[in-house]
């Protein structure tokens, strides 16, 4: 990779840290570009050569990390109603569980809901719209996303694999 992309990437690190950083310490609408740049130590231009809003930044970030839950998966995510497939979920989750829960606390549960359910769209691939299929994908996405919340939201005294293990027993997936 040449230079200027690696140093690009880095910027663009450094403002996602520096954001999820100062949600930690603040609510979302407090913060400002400012706060962004000065915390991640870059120039104003770099923020706004990389985004357009401070949402944009949150949204980046978790399509970064779909694509890295994809990239990691060690079995055949096509299928993605399957135990596997939902262990691996868990165990994501629970590795970015806290920039998972800033933001619900921010407001933005839409947003990785909205995000996680257009992946999995490409991983089911076409079906017609009103398909069973397709309900069952809105069916699964929303189940997964509200189990992880409720498991964060309980503090995570369950394993991974015991809450694949629930989940996928509730929803009858072998």
């Amino acid at each position: 990779m040449d230079k200027r992309k690696e140093a690009n990437l880095e910027v663009k690190r450094r403002i996602k840290d520096a954001l999820y950083d100062l949600m930690a310490e603040k609510s979302f609408s407090e913060i400002t570009v400012t706060d962004i740049i000065q915390r991640a130590g870059v120039a104003r231009a770099s923020y706004y050569r990389n985004y357009h809003s401070i949402e944009e930044i949150l949204e980046t970030a978790m399509r970064g990390v779909i694509r890295e839950f994809e990239e990691t998966a060690d079995y055949d995510y096509t299928d993605y109603i399957c135990y596997e497939s939902v262990r691996h979920a868990f165990h994501f989750c629970l590795r970015y569980r806290e920039h998972i829960m800033q933001l619900f606390q921010s407001g933005f549960s839409d947003m990785f809901l909205r995000i996680l359910t257009e992946y999995v769209e490409v991983w089911a691939g076409d079906m017609p719209a009103s398909s069973v299929e397709s309900y069952q994908l809105y069916f699964f996405t929303g189940a997964l996303y509200n189990t992880v919340y409720k498991w964060f939201e309980n503090g995570v005294r369950e394993s991974p694999e015991e809450m694949a293990r629930m989940f996928c027993g509730l929803l009858q997936i072998e």
